[in-house]
């Protein structure tokens, strides 16, 4: 439950980065990386099924490259489990 919590404070983080208009914006993850993303992001994968809710109001659907087997939208390719993340299929996304 506490990884489910994390991830979706991340899939929140990098909607409000969506939006953000400075960058680069620089971050810590969770397993203590900085990660600096340099522009707006085109290609998301999202794990969290609240998120691609925001999302698709938004309208940001053409941007959802891949959700978990949890979420019901279907235009975007199933990443499988929350837990544990297929980080090679995440990646083959190319998010």
């Amino acid at each position: 439950m506490k990884k489910f919590v994390v991830l979706s404070l991340l899939s929140v983080l990098l909607v409000i980065s969506i939006f953000a208009s400075y960058y680069p914006i620089t971050l810590v993850d969770d397993a203590g990386n900085v990660v600096t993303i340099q522009s707006t992001p085109m290609r998301v994968i999202d794990a969290a099924p609240s998120v691609t809710d925001f999302l698709l109001k938004l309208g940001y659907a053409d941007r959802i490259v891949g959700v978990t087997q949890y979420d019901s939208y279907t235009k975007a390719q199933n990443i499988g489990l929350l837990y544990p993340l297929d980080l090679e299929k995440i990646l083959s996304l190319k998010p």
